[in-house]
Protein backbone atom coordinates (compact mmCIF):
# COMPACT_ATOMS: atom_id res chain seq x y z
CA UNK A 1 0.00 0.00 0.00
CA UNK A 2 1.66 3.62 -0.59
CA UNK A 3 1.30 6.16 1.46
CA UNK A 4 -1.21 8.36 -0.46
CA UNK A 5 -3.49 5.07 -0.61
CA UNK A 6 -3.50 4.93 3.46
CA UNK A 7 -5.09 8.02 4.16
CA UNK A 8 -7.79 7.07 1.35
CA UNK A 9 -8.37 3.42 2.99
CA UNK A 10 -8.71 5.57 6.74
CA UNK A 11 -10.83 7.81 5.07
CA UNK A 12 -13.13 5.10 3.86
CA UNK A 13 -13.38 3.16 7.00
CA UNK A 14 -14.58 6.43 8.55
CA UNK A 15 -16.99 6.78 6.44
CA UNK A 16 -18.46 3.18 6.52
CA UNK A 17 -18.63 3.34 10.33
CA UNK A 18 -20.65 6.91 9.89
CA UNK A 19 -22.61 5.23 7.86
CA UNK A 20 -23.12 1.61 9.37
CA UNK A 21 -22.46 0.26 5.95
CA UNK A 22 -23.75 -3.40 6.42
CA UNK A 23 -20.33 -5.13 6.38
CA UNK A 24 -18.28 -2.99 4.88
CA UNK A 25 -14.77 -2.20 6.01
CA UNK A 26 -14.71 -0.79 9.55
CA UNK A 27 -18.96 -1.00 10.00
CA UNK A 28 -19.77 -1.36 13.13
CA UNK A 29 -23.11 -3.25 11.83
CA UNK A 30 -22.33 -6.85 10.31
CA UNK A 31 -25.07 -9.50 8.98
CA UNK A 32 -27.50 -10.27 6.38
CA UNK A 33 -31.10 -10.78 5.26
CA UNK A 34 -31.37 -14.29 4.43
CA UNK A 35 -34.75 -15.04 3.85
CA UNK A 36 -36.84 -13.75 1.52
CA UNK A 37 -34.06 -13.16 -1.18
CA UNK A 38 -34.90 -10.02 -3.75
CA UNK A 39 -37.11 -11.23 -6.06
CA UNK A 40 -38.21 -14.78 -4.70
CA UNK A 41 -42.01 -15.51 -5.19
CA UNK A 42 -43.29 -16.38 -1.42
CA UNK A 43 -46.58 -17.97 0.42
CA UNK A 44 -49.35 -15.90 1.91
CA UNK A 45 -47.64 -16.79 5.70
CA UNK A 46 -43.87 -16.37 5.29
CA UNK A 47 -41.41 -15.59 7.18
CA UNK A 48 -38.55 -13.02 7.17
CA UNK A 49 -34.88 -14.00 8.76
CA UNK A 50 -31.16 -13.52 9.13
CA UNK A 51 -28.57 -12.51 11.28
CA UNK A 52 -27.11 -9.42 12.58
CA UNK A 53 -24.62 -7.81 15.01
CA UNK A 54 -23.45 -4.71 16.29
CA UNK A 55 -19.51 -4.67 16.87
CA UNK A 56 -19.60 -8.11 17.32
CA UNK A 57 -23.00 -8.46 19.47
CA UNK A 58 -26.41 -8.88 19.06
CA UNK A 59 -28.69 -6.10 17.93
CA UNK A 60 -31.09 -4.70 20.29
CA UNK A 61 -34.12 -5.29 17.85
CA UNK A 62 -35.18 -5.54 14.08
CA UNK A 63 -38.24 -4.00 12.82
CA UNK A 64 -40.26 -5.03 10.08
CA UNK A 65 -42.12 -2.56 7.31
CA UNK A 66 -43.99 -3.93 4.39
CA UNK A 67 -45.04 -1.65 1.49
CA UNK A 68 -44.19 1.74 4.02
CA UNK A 69 -46.15 0.41 6.50
CA UNK A 70 -44.44 -0.79 10.00
CA UNK A 71 -45.96 -4.57 10.38
CA UNK A 72 -43.91 -5.89 13.51
CA UNK A 73 -40.65 -6.80 15.20
CA UNK A 74 -38.73 -10.14 14.90
CA UNK A 75 -38.23 -12.66 17.67
CA UNK A 76 -34.62 -13.55 18.76
CA UNK A 77 -34.04 -17.18 16.96
CA UNK A 78 -34.21 -20.22 18.68
CA UNK A 79 -31.36 -21.83 16.68
CA UNK A 80 -27.87 -20.78 17.88
CA UNK A 81 -25.72 -19.33 15.11
CA UNK A 82 -23.04 -21.26 15.01
CA UNK A 83 -22.36 -21.02 11.90
CA UNK A 84 -21.65 -17.57 12.34
CA UNK A 85 -20.08 -17.98 15.23
CA UNK A 86 -17.60 -20.40 13.68
CA UNK A 87 -16.44 -17.66 11.60
CA UNK A 88 -16.43 -14.55 13.89
CA UNK A 89 -16.90 -15.82 17.16
CA UNK A 90 -18.79 -16.89 20.04
CA UNK A 91 -21.11 -14.08 20.84
CA UNK A 92 -22.51 -14.54 17.07
CA UNK A 93 -24.22 -17.52 18.24
CA UNK A 94 -26.65 -15.26 19.25
CA UNK A 95 -27.31 -12.86 16.25
CA UNK A 96 -29.90 -15.20 14.67
CA UNK A 97 -33.36 -13.68 14.14
CA UNK A 98 -37.08 -13.95 12.76
CA UNK A 99 -40.39 -12.47 12.22
CA UNK A 100 -43.57 -13.82 10.59
CA UNK A 101 -44.85 -11.73 7.69
CA UNK A 102 -48.81 -12.03 6.79
CA UNK A 103 -49.21 -11.36 3.38
CA UNK A 104 -52.87 -12.25 2.85
CA UNK A 105 -54.25 -8.94 2.39
CA UNK A 106 -51.86 -8.19 -0.35
CA UNK A 107 -53.61 -7.18 -3.45
CA UNK A 108 -50.76 -6.83 -5.71
CA UNK A 109 -48.42 -9.47 -7.45
CA UNK A 110 -45.71 -8.07 -5.24
CA UNK A 111 -44.80 -6.33 -2.28
CA UNK A 112 -41.94 -4.20 -1.00
CA UNK A 113 -40.32 -5.86 2.89
CA UNK A 114 -37.48 -3.32 4.49
CA UNK A 115 -35.77 -4.20 7.67
CA UNK A 116 -34.70 -2.00 9.90
CA UNK A 117 -31.46 -3.04 12.41
CA UNK A 118 -31.74 -1.51 15.93
CA UNK A 119 -28.23 -1.30 17.39
CA UNK A 120 -29.08 -0.33 20.70
CA UNK A 121 -32.21 1.88 22.43
CA UNK A 122 -30.72 5.33 21.54
CA UNK A 123 -29.92 4.61 17.92
CA UNK A 124 -32.67 5.22 15.37
CA UNK A 125 -31.99 2.40 13.45
CA UNK A 126 -30.49 1.11 9.89
CA UNK A 127 -32.37 0.79 6.91
CA UNK A 128 -31.87 -2.11 5.01
CA UNK A 129 -32.29 -2.23 0.96
CA UNK A 130 -35.81 -3.23 0.27
CA UNK A 131 -36.54 -6.32 -0.87
CA UNK A 132 -39.31 -6.76 -3.47
CA UNK A 133 -40.97 -10.60 -3.12
CA UNK A 134 -43.59 -12.23 -5.65
CA UNK A 135 -46.80 -13.04 -3.63
CA UNK A 136 -48.51 -16.43 -4.28
CA UNK A 137 -51.71 -17.38 -4.05
CA UNK A 138 -55.03 -15.24 -3.94
CA UNK A 139 -55.70 -12.58 -1.48
CA UNK A 140 -57.52 -14.07 1.79
CA UNK A 141 -58.43 -10.56 3.78
CA UNK A 142 -58.95 -7.09 3.01
CA UNK A 143 -56.95 -4.07 4.25
CA UNK A 144 -59.16 -4.45 7.60
CA UNK A 145 -58.43 -8.12 7.97
CA UNK A 146 -61.89 -9.36 7.51
CA UNK A 147 -61.70 -12.68 5.51
CA UNK A 148 -62.45 -12.72 1.68
CA UNK A 149 -64.35 -15.44 0.74
CA UNK A 150 -62.83 -17.56 -2.47
CA UNK A 151 -65.08 -16.56 -5.64
CA UNK A 152 -65.86 -20.27 -5.90
CA UNK A 153 -67.16 -20.18 -1.94
CA UNK A 154 -69.76 -16.82 -3.24
CA UNK A 155 -73.81 -17.36 -4.72
CA UNK A 156 -75.97 -14.58 -5.16
CA UNK A 157 -76.77 -11.57 -7.98
CA UNK A 158 -77.17 -7.92 -9.03
CA UNK A 159 -80.96 -7.57 -9.24
CA UNK A 160 -81.15 -3.96 -10.41
CA UNK A 161 -79.95 -2.48 -12.11
CA UNK A 162 -80.12 -4.98 -14.76
CA UNK A 163 -76.71 -5.40 -17.55
CA UNK A 164 -77.48 -2.66 -20.65
CA UNK A 165 -80.04 -0.73 -18.33
CA UNK A 166 -79.95 3.13 -18.97
CA UNK A 167 -80.89 4.85 -16.14
CA UNK A 168 -81.02 8.43 -15.37
CA UNK A 169 -78.66 10.93 -13.32
CA UNK A 170 -78.98 10.83 -9.87
CA UNK A 171 -79.89 8.48 -6.86
CA UNK A 172 -79.68 4.56 -8.13
CA UNK A 173 -80.65 1.55 -6.71
CA UNK A 174 -78.51 -1.13 -6.83
CA UNK A 175 -80.16 -4.23 -5.03
CA UNK A 176 -79.09 -8.16 -4.99
CA UNK A 177 -78.24 -10.88 -2.94
CA UNK A 178 -75.29 -12.97 -1.60
CA UNK A 179 -74.09 -15.55 0.64
CA UNK A 180 -70.63 -17.95 1.24
CA UNK A 181 -71.44 -21.55 0.54
CA UNK A 182 -68.96 -22.27 3.30
CA UNK A 183 -71.78 -20.91 5.53
CA UNK A 184 -69.41 -17.63 6.71
CA UNK A 185 -71.81 -15.01 7.08
CA UNK A 186 -71.53 -11.55 4.89
CA UNK A 187 -69.51 -9.07 6.05
CA UNK A 188 -69.86 -6.47 3.97
CA UNK A 189 -71.06 -5.24 -0.08
CA UNK A 190 -69.15 -2.87 -1.93
CA UNK A 191 -70.83 -0.73 -4.44
CA UNK A 192 -68.53 1.11 -6.95
CA UNK A 193 -69.18 2.58 -10.44
CA UNK A 194 -65.85 1.45 -12.46
CA UNK A 195 -62.56 2.29 -9.87
CA UNK A 196 -64.79 4.69 -8.04
CA UNK A 197 -65.95 3.12 -4.56
CA UNK A 198 -69.31 4.47 -3.61
CA UNK A 199 -69.93 3.06 -0.44
CA UNK A 200 -71.12 -0.27 1.08
CA UNK A 201 -74.60 -2.07 0.79
CA UNK A 202 -76.84 -2.43 4.19
CA UNK A 203 -77.08 -6.38 4.34
CA UNK A 204 -80.19 -8.33 6.16
CA UNK A 205 -83.02 -7.93 3.86
CA UNK A 206 -85.18 -10.48 3.49
CA UNK A 207 -85.84 -11.77 -0.27
CA UNK A 208 -88.25 -14.65 0.07
CA UNK A 209 -87.92 -14.83 -4.38
CA UNK A 210 -84.18 -15.18 -3.55
CA UNK A 211 -84.96 -18.82 -2.30
CA UNK A 212 -86.29 -19.84 -5.95
CA UNK A 213 -82.66 -19.16 -7.20
CA UNK A 214 -80.92 -20.82 -3.97
CA UNK A 215 -82.08 -23.86 -2.79
CA UNK A 216 -79.70 -23.76 0.04
CA UNK A 217 -80.49 -24.62 4.12
CA UNK A 218 -79.63 -20.76 4.65
CA UNK A 219 -81.05 -19.05 1.62
CA UNK A 220 -83.54 -16.32 2.32
CA UNK A 221 -87.43 -17.78 2.30
CA UNK A 222 -89.41 -14.86 3.93
CA UNK A 223 -90.83 -11.89 2.27
CA UNK A 224 -90.32 -8.37 3.64
CA UNK A 225 -92.44 -7.33 6.47
CA UNK A 226 -93.22 -3.40 7.24
CA UNK A 227 -91.98 -2.81 10.93
CA UNK A 228 -90.72 -5.75 11.09
CA UNK A 229 -86.60 -5.90 12.11
CA UNK A 230 -84.60 -7.18 9.33
CA UNK A 231 -83.17 -10.32 10.04
CA UNK A 232 -79.39 -11.22 9.57
CA UNK A 233 -79.97 -12.62 6.10
CA UNK A 234 -77.73 -12.56 2.65
CA UNK A 235 -79.91 -9.94 0.66
CA UNK A 236 -78.13 -6.42 0.41
CA UNK A 237 -79.49 -3.54 -0.98
CA UNK A 238 -77.58 -0.06 -1.69
CA UNK A 239 -78.55 3.92 -2.97
CA UNK A 240 -75.35 5.07 -5.40
CA UNK A 241 -75.32 8.07 -6.59
CA UNK A 242 -73.23 8.28 -9.80
CA UNK A 243 -71.82 12.24 -11.17
CA UNK A 244 -73.24 13.44 -13.91
CA UNK A 245 -70.01 13.73 -16.52
CA UNK A 246 -70.35 17.20 -17.89
CA UNK A 247 -70.20 18.25 -21.64
CA UNK A 248 -68.36 20.56 -23.48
Amino acid sequence: MTPLERPRTTLARRRNREAATPNADGSPLEGFVEVPADGEAVDRRTVVSGWHAWEGEPVAAISIELDGVLVGGARRSRTPRDDVAAERGGAYTRTGWVADLDLRHVAAETATVVVTVHPHAAHRGVPLDPITVTVLGEQTVDERGEPIPPPHEVRGRVDVPTTGARVAAGPLLVRGWARCTSGAPVARVDVAIGATPLGRARLGLDRADAALADDAADAPVRGSHPGRRPSPRPPWRSTARPRRSRRT
